[in-house]
């Protein structure tokens, strides 16, 4: 897969190097060396991307449970909204103290858990109580409970996406280092013509496994 970062899908690039210099470590053992190195690197890059493409379904999960925690909340605060209205009448003011009209106004998560928290707290101290409090208390505890829970995985994921993107990138670098002074040594030691032609080998066996198995590198 390409990236902003590179133009070119690092793995496949480095499994086409590690071909090369097996190819030649035989003839010039210093090869060898290097080979070792590309390896070792190889699967640095191999695990970063699990890391990645692992922090990546985690971070969208999380969103996909905040945005439902989110739903639950604007759903539950909306019925307790109308049996609030009903049940104090004339009274809009003392109403719009306890559960004010949101409709329209731009509503972030954070914003939906505050209202939901001062929903609660103005529920409990009301004296007398609604008849119906008794039964949206706890409920409004735990959609409280679950939205702070969601709002809290969201950024914990979104954290660790973005270090592992920054691994990534790190990773990537040093392999681009790598991959230019590994191709420098082969152009001393097989010449640059030699060079193409190993890459044209390979192309040419790829597109030979892709024949002989029907499949389509994309």
């Amino acid at each position: 897969m390409k990236s902003d970062t590179f133009p070119f899908d690092i793995l496949d690039d480095s499994h086409h190097l590690l071909t090369i210099l097996e190819q030649h470590q035989v003839t010039h053992p210093v090869m060898s060396e290097v080979l070792s190195r590309h390896r070792a690197l190889h699967d640095k890059l191999t695990e970063q991307r699990q890391i990645g493409e692992h922090a990546l379904e985690e971070w969208r999960t999380a969103l996909a449970q905040r945005w439902k925690c989110e739903i639950g909340v604007q759903r539950l605060y909306a019925s307790i909204q109308r049996q609030l209205y009903d049940y104090f009448g004339a009274d809009a003011h003392f109403f719009e103290i306890i559960a004010p009209a949101t409709e329209g106004q731009p509503r972030t998560a954070n914003d939906l858990l505050a209202d939901l928290r001062r929903l609660k707290a103005s529920l409990a101290l009301i004296h007398p109580q609604p008849p119906f409090a008794s039964e949206w208390l706890p409920r409004l505890a735990t959609a409280s409970a679950e939205l702070s829970a969601a709002l809290a995985q969201t950024v914990q994921c979104e954290t660790q996406r973005r270090q592992a993107s920054v691994g990534r990138r790190l990773i990537g670098n040093a392999y681009q280092r790598a991959r230019e002074q590994t191709y420098r040594l082969l152009g001393e030691y097989l010449g640059e013509e030699l060079i193409i032609e190993s890459n044209r080998r390979l192309e040419t066996s790829a597109s030979l496994d892709i024949v002989e198995t029907g499949k389509n590198p994309d």
